[in-house]
């Protein structure tokens, strides 16, 4: 069970996670998740608790701060990062920089009223527990245990520093530790895999309208280089016993450019809808749990390319290559023949339709020029 991101719960809600945890489920929480109470508005010992943990400082980013006192509330009406980020910032529109011949610079004016503004947070979270403002022009750091798939990784959320009542620490911020681990927990001080730019590259999240860090001029789209990221959200999963029903590897590694979403039905057929996020044009081993390979259901089952109509093994031992396209997405199915006949019948009649941009749309406007 993860929850993330989820400071504000109620109380039936803390004991069902509480109980979840002490009847042998694994919890992953993190920052101050599960930790303020809607109901009475304070702050709660749920960390401390069920987690092993006493948070002693919050570092908070200025980028989307949270709030959670009308002190904050008020700051953050005032505060100038609202004149330096929009839905559609990218390199060329942050107000935070400036052209100086063919490079970005940092525009110092806008800058200095910045650290002016954020300058103002209440030194205080909800609860009396001290705060700070992050200075995102260096990302904070964060190093991981070995547990954790050790290395190290920038944050462009918020970090908060506790100390472990119970369990050990597994991640660090400077000598804090922002990483608590117990038998049946894991809690992690930072936003490890939520952070915009190790999920999306720049460019695409102004076009679905999600607000973006204006402290970079370019996020890369490298998702190699958030590996740690991965590895840090799968620790709950692993110490779980989780299994993955599905996985694909490139060169014997797990890619990090893949989103990988299978589903079963009642008759053990398998359908997986795989999403290439970046450019990388590349074919994938893919690899389904024997376990599954092995149901009643899947005797002499073949895996079929659902929008290439292509069957790529038959009959198949769960083990066979995809094809994914840069920045398409591609979906396998692996049952049997009379199991799949009906979608296969369904598929060739929508592969035959024209999708395309229907005339009335494709040249409306151009009569007056637009």
């Amino acid at each position: 069970m993860y929850a993330i991101g989820s400071e504000w719960s109620t109380p039936t809600l803390r004991q069902r996670f509480a109980d979840y945890a002490a009847g042998g489920g694994t919890l992953c929480a993190n920052v101050d998740s599960l930790s303020l109470d809607i109901t009475t508005g304070r702050r709660t010992d749920f960390l401390e608790k069920v987690c092993g943990v006493r948070l002693t400082h919050k570092h908070k980013s200025p980028f989307k701060p949270s709030m959670q006192t009308p002190e904050e509330r008020a700051w953050a009406a005032q505060v100038a990062l609202s004149q330096f980020q929009a839905t559609n910032v990218h390199e060329t529109e942050s107000k935070l920089w400036k052209r100086e011949g063919e490079k970005w610079v940092p525009d110092g004016d806008a800058w200095a009223k910045l650290d002016a503004s954020l300058a103002g947070m209440p030194k205080e979270a909800r609860g009396g527990i001290p705060q700070s403002v992050l200075d995102m022009r260096k990302p904070p750091v964060i190093r991981y245990a070995d547990e954790l798939g050790g290395g190290t990784t920038t944050s462009y959320g918020e970090v908060c520093t506790a100390e472990a009542v119970r369990g050990k620490p597994v991640a660090w911020y400077g000598d804090k530790a922002c990483g608590i681990e117990t038998e049946r927990t894991v809690w992690l001080g930072d936003h490890p895999g939520v952070s915009i730019h190790a999920i999306f590259p720049r460019l695409d999240l102004s076009r679905g309208c999600e607000p973006v860090n204006p402290f970079l001029t370019r996020g890369s789209d490298d998702y190699e280089q958030f590996r740690p990221y991965g590895g840090v959200l799968t620790r709950a999963a692993d110490k779980a016993g989780v299994k993955r029903l599905v996985t694909l590897t490139r060169n014997g590694k797990l890619p990090c450019n893949l989103e990988v979403l299978p589903r079963v039905d009642a008759n053990d057929t398998l359908m997986a809808v795989v999403v290439n996020h970046d450019a990388t044009d590349a074919a994938y081993d893919v690899a389904i749990a024997p376990e599954h390979m092995a149901k009643p259901g899947l005797k002499n089952a073949e895996a079929w390319d659902m929008l290439r109509e292509q069957t790529l093994e038959a009959p198949t031992d769960g083990r066979f290559t995809l094809k994914v396209e840069p920045w398409r997405a591609a979906v396998f199915m692996v049952g049997t023949p009379e199991a799949l006949a009906r979608t296969k019948e369904a598929q060739s009649k929508l592969n035959a339709m024209d999708f395309g941009v229907p005339a009335y749309f494709a040249t409306r406007g151009k009569a007056g020029g637009k």
